[in-house]
């Protein structure tokens, strides 16, 4: 890899199995994954260094078709019956695209946990209300039939 540095370039090193091996560390719990693609669509590197096989291509899905133009996307796409979200982003000068892929399932889990912890604190919220009616209604009846007994 160059990187221009004032009038000189810098230049390092690393294989594809290392930066494989990093990739593979950034998600704990393997619920993302990260994969480079070169401008064919083929894997560069990907957590897991067999996947990096000629065969592997992404090229004829429409998602990764737009991020390889070089376009930043965001959507989803269907992989062996299992929904995917994806983002991806293109490193500038190799003409590689950076995606990563998370199962919707896991990606919207906490949106399902807050919605449910919502929907629940609305429902206990409706039921205290109720409640509270139905007891001011009672002291308000006791008090209406104590007038009515003292009208007659």
């Amino acid at each position: 890899m160059a990187v221009p540095f004032r009038q000189h370039v810098l230049v390092g090193e690393m294989s594809l199995k290392q930066l494989s091996a990093y990739m593979s560390g950034l998600d704990e719990k393997g619920h993302i994954q990260t994969i480079i693609l070169d401008r064919r669509g083929s894997i560069v590197a990907s957590p897991d260094a067999n996947k990096g096989a000629p065969n592997n291509r992404f090229d004829s899905n429409t998602l990764f078709s737009k991020a390889l133009s070089g376009e930043e996307i965001s959507g989803e796409f269907d992989h062996q019956g299992i929904r995917y979200v994806d983002t991806s982003a293109t490193i500038p000068g190799l003409d590689w695209v950076v995606l990563v892929i998370q199962p919707k399932s896991e990606a919207f889990a906490a949106h399902r946990t807050l919605l449910t912890a919502l929907i629940s604190g609305a429902v206990f919220s409706l039921l205290v209300a109720l409640g509270v009616a139905l007891l001011l209604a009672q002291a308000l009846k006791k008090r209406l039939d104590g007038f009515n007994d003292h009208m007659h």
